[in-house]
C-alpha cells in the first residue's frame, strides 16, 4: 500500500468537485495515495473524459493505487442513522429560522402602527417658500429633492 500524504480529512462529506455529499461508497473510496477524495462519478469523468490526474497532487491515477474499503452492515446501519438525525437537524434549524424570522417581521411592524400609505408614488415636500407655487417648477423641484434625499 502507498504512503498517505496530508490531504485525508474525515470530515469533509462533499465531493469538492461536484459538490455532491458523499454517499457510504463514496466515503471508502480513495483513488489517489495523497488522500485527495472524489465522487466516484467525478473520478470516472477525470478518468476518461479529462486528464486522467488528480486534481489536487497532479499525479495520474493508477488501478493500483486506488483504495476501496469494503462496506460492513453495521457502517451502513450507521450512516443511514447519521442520515436521519442530519435532516432532523436541518428540520429544526428551518423551523428555527422561520420563527426567528416572523419575530423580526413583527417587530419591524411595530414601528409602522400609526404610518398609512396612500399612494406609492405619492412624495410629499413641505418647507418651500412661496416663489415657488407654480406648477412645473414645483415638480421638478419636487423631484429634484426626492432624488436628492
Amino acid at each position: 500500500m502507498a504512503p498517505q500524504d496530508t490531504f485525508i480529512d474525515e470530515e469533509e462529506d462533499t465531493c469538492p468537485l461536484c459538490i455532491e455529499e458523499f454517499d457510504l461508497s463514496d466515503r471508502n473510496f480513495r483513488p489517489c495515495p495523497c488522500g485527495y477524495q472524489v465522487c466516484q462519478f467525478c473520478f470516472n469523468n477525470i478518468k476518461n473524459n479529462m486528464n486522467g490526474l488528480c486534481p489536487a497532487c497532479r499525479r495520474p491515477y493508477d488501478e493500483k493505487t486506488i483504495q476501496w474499503k469494503v462496506v460492513t452492515t453495521e457502517e451502513v446501519a450507521e450512516f443511514r442513522a447519521n442520515i436521519q438525525k442530519n435532516q432532523k437537524k436541518r428540520a429544526q434549524d428551518q423551523k428555527q429560522k422561520e420563527v426567528q424570522k416572523r419575530e423580526v417581521e413583527k417587530e419591524s411592524r411595530k414601528n409602522l402602527v400609526g404610518v398609512r400609505v396612500v399612494q406609492k408614488n405619492l412624495v410629499y415636500v413641505t418647507g418651500l417658500t412661496p416663489t415657488m407655487l407654480n406648477g412645473a417648477s414645483r415638480r421638478s423641484t419636487a423631484l429634484k429633492m426626492a432624488i436628492e434625499c
